[in-house]
Order: C-alpha cells, then structure tokens, then sequence
C-alpha cells in the first residue's frame, strides 16, 4: 500500500501529519494555523466543490465550508 498518493515517495505522508497538527493548533485558537489551513485547501475545496456542484450554490457552498471551519464545527 502506498501512502504517498503514488508519487514514490513519504510526501502525502508528511502533509497529512502537518495538516493534522495545524487543525490541532487551530482547534486551540491559533490563527495563524487556520490561515495555513485556508491558504493549502483553499483551492482543492474549490475544485472539490465545483465539481460536486453546478450553478451559483458553488459559492455559497464554499463559503459554508469555510466558516463551519473557522468555527471549528464538525460537518
């Protein structure tokens, strides 16, 4: 089983322990933890949600997302 996400190589690993820890500090009420957050899922939410979505509901979708995490809100 390859961890990696088939790039041969521990990556994919190492980015899901950093993002597990930075979702740790944000829970604590680290911004600067959330902004890293924001600033690496950003644009793969974005992808993410207009592929899963059509129509102007996209934007509202994303924005949802953002502030049910920004508030810490399991959905």
């Amino acid at each position: 089983m390859n961890l990696s996400g088939g790039r041969g190589d521990y990556q994919g690993v190492e980015n899901v322990r950093r993002d597990a820890l930075l979702v740790v500090q944000a829970q604590l009420g680290d911004r600067r933890a959330l902004a890293e957050l924001v600033r690496l899922w950003h644009d793969p939410l974005w992808r993410y949600v207009r592929r899963m979505l059509n129509g102007p509901g996209r934007a509202w979708t994303a924005r949802r997302i953002a502030a049910a995490a920004s508030l810490g809100r399991k959905r």
